[in-house]
């Protein structure tokens, strides 16, 4: 794996940083069904008047939606990518063998799941698999790097 197409260090402070409000406005937006940020919520009435575009190709008359969920899920997403895709501060052949190995593992693992939820969930609950597998293959990964580079060796040294 080639260092220019990992994030620089610092991103993976400010993707931590980031997580939990993100997963806080995630749950709120979808487990709660209490959106926080009520401005990102639109809606067009029957008649026409509309409060965000003024287009028919994009928003129907009678049209309601909100945001929330969407930048949620994408926030969430982006700062779980830059912890697990953040270069490390001393960058050498090992952490890059660990990084390839993680992934692999990483991807086997969630297709292996997304594969037995295909035969087995059906319907609209196939859905939340598909959101959920947006997340895990990351969640997945960040696991085991984190456990091969840094726990693994302090569990070897202390045994």
């Amino acid at each position: 794996m080639k260092d220019r197409l990992l994030l620089p260090h610092i991103y993976r402070k400010v993707g931590f940083a980031m997580l939990f409000p993100s997963i806080a406005w995630l749950l709120a937006s979808y487990v709660f069904n209490h959106p926080p940020f009520p401005f990102l919520q639109f809606n067009t009435d029957a008649a026409g008047k509309k409060d965000f575009f003024d287009s028919d190709f994009i928003f129907e008359r009678g049209f309601t939606t909100d945001f929330n969920g969407e930048i949620s899920l994408l926030l969430t997403w982006a700062c779980l990518f830059m912890i697990a895709f953040a270069r490390e501060k001393k960058e050498d052949e090992y952490v890059k063998t660990v990084r390839l190995r993680a992934l692999q593992v990483s991807m086997y693992i969630n297709y292996g799941v997304v594969a037995l939820a295909s035969i087995f969930i059906y319907g609209l609950s196939f859905m939340w698999v598909m959101y959920a597998a947006l997340f895990s293959m990351l969640i997945i990964f960040i696991i085991i790097y984190y456990y091969q580079l840094h726990l693994r060796p302090r569990l070897a040294n202390n045994s």
